[in-house]
């Protein structure tokens, strides 16, 4: 859109007109969305319709083994047996998204809400459940959870200026999620059993550990600049955080067994370390790259690809390998 605008008085001088009718493609955690605007008023853009992301599985080579058949599909969550995936979904790309539960076995994709706004699930331990977070005109954010299967209606959990829920426990008591409350994310712990919230710690992108006795996350450090790193925190605390990535991380995964802990470096490459939960702190080994991917950002996008129970494939949102999305140019 665009509205005139007096430069002198700080205000507008007539109703806002729209540039362009199609849906602009937007970064997946701030909805900042692709466009740019020189002086003398040429615009460029990349539309929804052209978006050239998919979701790919690969092998721990990096050798990609299969792209999924259906489009429009981020923020991919497995389940933890690895039957079912959960995705928001534009399918039809027009900037509308909803959650879809997709079965591997049976090939379906099940649209489980409604609002056309719903991003970032995270399925429930059974797979029975999914929580995603949307927008309405009466709250600014909230966090839904629906049953996998589209059956009954969404239940509200909570509702702030801006929520993602990030991961759920084991034993499906805690749902850890990021609240902003300020110019940067805190982890807030939701308690489903006592209804309560608690302050975890200034982070993002947090993953409870197989035996719920740790917190995976990515959090910044002392001084202003520093790229983030990934973390891991004793949970529900407290304790020190033990710094897992070097020189920079982010979207940490746990595999199943909690033995390794997998993130994406700055570089976009797809990093693995092993680690040991069975002491009073945990004991990291030495990160090692597994491969380069191509996942469409390396951080600021929250989890943009998803690990397989057994730490052998990864589903990761990936740009093309050649080419990429063309953009538009409007001139006056």
């Amino acid at each position: 859109m665009a509205q005139p605008f007096d430069l002198k008085r700080l205000q507008t001088t007539g109703p806002p007109e729209a540039v362009s009718r199609q849906e602009l493609q937007q970064s997946p955690a701030f909805s900042r969305a692709g466009f740019s605007i020189s002086d003398d008023g040429v615009v460029v853009f990349q539309s929804a319709t052209e978006s050239d992301s998919s979701l790919s599985w690969f092998d721990r080579s990096g050798k990609e083994l299969e792209e999924l058949s259906r489009t429009g599909y981020r923020d991919p969550a497995l389940s933890r047996d690895g039957a079912l995936l959960a995705v928001s979904s534009d399918e039809d790309h027009n900037g509308k998204h909803y959650i879809h539960i997709y079965d591997f076995a049976r090939g379906t994709s099940t649209r489980v809400s409604d609002g056309g706004t719903e991003v970032f699930p995270v399925l429930s331990p059974d797979g029975k459940r999914v929580a995603y977070v949307g927008n309405n005109a009466k709250t600014s954010q909230y966090i839904d959870v629906a049953a996998t299967d589209g059956s009954g209606k969404p239940e509200r959990l909570v509702a702030s200026d801006y929520l993602i829920p990030n991961d759920w426990s084991a034993d499906g008591r805690f749902l850890v999620y990021m609240n902003f409350r300020g110019s940067a994310p805190e982890l807030d712990v939701l308690d489903l059993l006592n209804h309560s919230q608690t302050a975890y710690a200034p982070g993002s992108e947090a993953q409870f550990s197989p035996n719920g006795k740790w917190i995976a996350f990515t959090g910044f450090g002392s001084s202003a600049g520093e790229d983030p790193d990934v973390y891991v925190g004793r949970f529900p605390g407290p304790g020190r955080r033990i710094q897992i990535s070097n020189h920079g991380g982010a979207q940490p995964r746990w595999r199943a067994d909690g033995k390794e802990l997998f993130y994406i470096a700055i570089d976009k490459k797809l990093m693995a370390v092993s680690i040991d939960t069975s002491h009073d702190e945990p004991v990291a080994g030495v990160p090692h790259v597994l491969f380069q991917t191509r996942i469409i950002a390396p951080r600021i996008v929250l989890f943009q690809y998803a690990v397989s129970p057994d730490g052998k494939r990864f589903l990761i949102n990936s740009m093309p390998s050649v080419g990429a999305a063309p953009l538009t140019v409007l001139v006056k």
